[in-house]
């Protein structure tokens, strides 16, 4: 090796380098490091995201238990956020709704995730019972926000999922398996 590639030890790189690492470590082992703060905010926001998906289909079960003629099949055809909205936040003739006053959901009137996106809703029509105008037939209700990415992946990926639940309600309309 020739001189000029030997390298010198030097104490004040040396110094330098030893004080970066103790600062980093130390930031770490308190808890400052600003990922930890920002996965911290995440989990929080997708806690959110579950409880939201629990307070709307505890209404939704609700609705269909106290007022089951106000969904029929064609309506959870089309079943989205915003008509979701629209009947679990409908008053009764004494001012009563199902659903809790949300700013949220109320400034938008529609039932919208933590980043502001509409909750996905899936209603899976499973049989009736008769063709009737007070017969009644059942559904599984799914709901789902898109999560963190943005990207409606069917609830797999990082969508956050509500538990399914069944409801009943009026067949006010034949239906046809």
């Amino acid at each position: 090796m020739r001189n000029s590639e030997v390298s010198r030890f030097d104490p004040f790189k040396f110094a330098a380098v030893t004080i970066v690492i103790l600062v980093a470590l130390t930031i770490v082992s308190s808890g400052l490091h600003p990922w930890k703060n920002w996965m911290q905010g995440r989990d929080h926001t997708m806690a959110r995201a579950r409880t939201d998906l629990a307070i709307i289909s505890s209404a939704t079960r609700t609705l269909t238990t106290i007022a089951p003629a106000a969904l029929s099949p064609r309506a959870l055809d089309n079943l989205d956020s915003k008509s979701l909205y629209t009947l679990l936040s409908a008053t009764n003739e004494y001012g009563a709704r199902v659903l809790e006053p949300s700013e949220q959901w109320d400034s938008r009137k529609d039932l919208v995730d933590p980043w502001g996106r509409p909750i996905r809703v899936r209603a899976t029509i499973l049989a009736t019972n008769g063709n009737g105008p007070i017969s009644l037939a059942e559904a599984i209700v799914k709901l789902w926000s898109i999560g963190p990415n943005g990207t409606d992946e069917n609830g797999s990926g990082d969508d956050i999922v509500g538990e399914s639940f069944q409801i009943q309600f009026r067949n006010r309309e034949t239906i046809t398996k």
